[in-house]
């Protein structure tokens, strides 16, 4: 597991100094205000690298209520979550940034990610659409489903801690294939789909879906040059696919 990931960005200040602007937003919960209180009194310590689960350790409400507060942050612009990309790799990892001042947004956040270079995602919102995958006739700019709601779907509390990243990748794939207007079209296999048969076999998709494909990923042989197509057809198949496998161990089991 990449070492960069979900670590926070430093800041240069020797002090715990709190913005105002958050300290007296009566928007803001209590417990997220003490949140963002813990993160920026860590952040400025010389030498040290801060990471989400480090600031988990530190809370004994639990993780349901640390969550809570975590999205709290995010949803309204004072923790902002950057997806980079390793470079020369197919490989990302998160980075945080606690603002003084809440970031606006023009719409709900994805999530909390937003893009700030090219660089910085292989294309945008969460780097599935492309010309190359999917393509739309209008603009999808409300989010019914969140990527919560897919977590929920496909178990995500019960992957393992070094699975749980890539799982959180694909749950955000999904949520992109969900919020897209029935009328798209997703390129399935190299066949144009309608997005509504996609999401549809995506509903389908549960816990022991994701942790199939996720094992086809580590067993491939060959090298996957187009990680988000692949992840699109992967998913698409696994109702299939998983059925297929299992029948197979049960005959070669008799």
């Amino acid at each position: 597991m990449d070492e960069r990931n979900g670590r926070f960005r430093k800041k240069r200040s020797n002090f715990s100094i709190i913005s105002n602007e958050i300290i007296r937003d009566s928007t803001i919960s209590l417990k997220a205000k003490g949140l963002y209180a813990l993160i920026q009194s860590y952040i400025t310590l010389d030498g040290f690298i801060l990471y989400k689960r480090f600031l988990q350790s530190k809370c004994r409400e639990g993780r349901e209520a640390f969550e809570s507060a975590w999205k709290e942050l995010k949803d309204t612009g004072y923790l902002v979550q950057y997806r980079m990309q390793e470079e020369g790799t197919k490989r990302f990892y998160w980075e945080y940034e606690l603002l003084d001042q809440k970031k606006p947004y023009t719409e709900k956040p994805y999530d909390g990610y937003v893009a700030t270079r090219q660089s910085d995602v292989m294309g945008n919102r969460g780097n599935i659409n492309n010309t190359d995958s999917i393509n739309t006739d209008c603009n999808n700019t409300h989010q019914s489903i969140t990527v919560d709601d897919v977590m929920e779907q496909i178990g995500f509390s019960d992957f393992s801690f070094f699975d749980q990243w890539q799982a959180k990748e694909i749950a955000m794939l999904i949520c992109d294939v969900y919020n897209l207007p029935d009328n798209s079209v997703v390129r399935i296999m190299g066949q144009e789909q309608q997005a509504e048969t996609v999401k549809a076999r995506y509903r389908t998709l549960d816990h022991y879906h994701i942790v199939y494909v996720l094992e086809s990923i580590r067993n491939t042989k060959t090298e996957i040059k187009n990680v988000h197509s692949y992840l699109l057809t992967a998913l698409y198949n696994a109702p299939t696919t998983l059925e297929t496998s299992y029948q197979n161990e049960i005959s070669a089991g008799l």
